[in-house]
């Protein structure tokens, strides 16, 4: 009843259509496998690459309706992105090599390097242990950095205006309009995690016990 017929048929009556698509397409190459013979065990080794294309494309103009209807037409966008890496699992210690307080220790180096065309380079380290002091007590620990890139579809997905209710804050509701959509400004997600556990599991026992941090 706060509007006009002609603001309501406008409301009611407004629509958009518009199709978009996305696109992933990669190749990967990894090598692994065994390098040498530790005292602990065998040294083991992942070395890969990887080669990736995404693109979000707009296929067909938008039409939205309205008083006056429009068309308009969202830019296409593309990235090519290569990265590579390699992970190493050391065993140091192990059953032929064991001894009191230190039945197993393994060390294991992970490290990623990617480059974005449109965003530039990053590189992750990660870097884990793994400590067996007595027959059924494990005690791990994992620290490293992570990265994500802002998809396509954050980046350059067309922006719309749309109409919503929202509460008036005396139990009834008013017309609003809302604005979606990408968002070119936005940055990399960065992270940097430590993480700590144990799990504890005696021979002979009915139970296991296992925590994290």
């Amino acid at each position: 009843t706060r509007n006009t017929a002609a603001v309501l048929d406008f409301i009611s009556s407004g629509w958009t259509r518009y199709i978009d698509e996305s696109e992933v397409s990669s190749a990967n190459l990894i090598f692994q496998g065994p390098l040498l013979r530790l005292p602990g065990g065998e040294l083991r080794v992942a070395i890969g690459g990887q080669f990736r294309t995404e693109a979000l494309e707009n296929s067909g103009e938008t039409f939205t309706s309205g008083i006056a209807a429009t068309l308009s037409r969202a830019p296409d966008k593309s990235r090519e992105v290569s990265a590579g890496f390699v992970e190493v699992r050391a065993p140091l210690v192990g059953p032929d090599n064991a001894r009191p307080g230190i039945q197993k220790l393994e060390l294991s180096l992970a490290g990623r390097v990617e480059d974005y065309d449109d965003i530039g380079s990053t590189s992750n380290p990660k870097i884990g242990a793994l400590w067996v002091p007595v027959d059924g007590l494990k005690l791990r620990a994992n620290w490293g950095t992570s990265f994500r890139a802002p998809a396509l579809t954050e980046l350059a997905e067309r922006r719309y205006i749309s109409a919503t209710y929202v509460s008036d804050g005396a139990g009834g509701q008013l017309v609003a309009l809302f604005e979606g959509g990408g968002n070119l400004d936005l940055r990399p997600e960065t992270a940097e995690t430590l993480t700590l556990g144990f799990d504890l599991n005696l021979p002979g026992r009915p139970f296991r016990v296992s925590a994290n941090w």
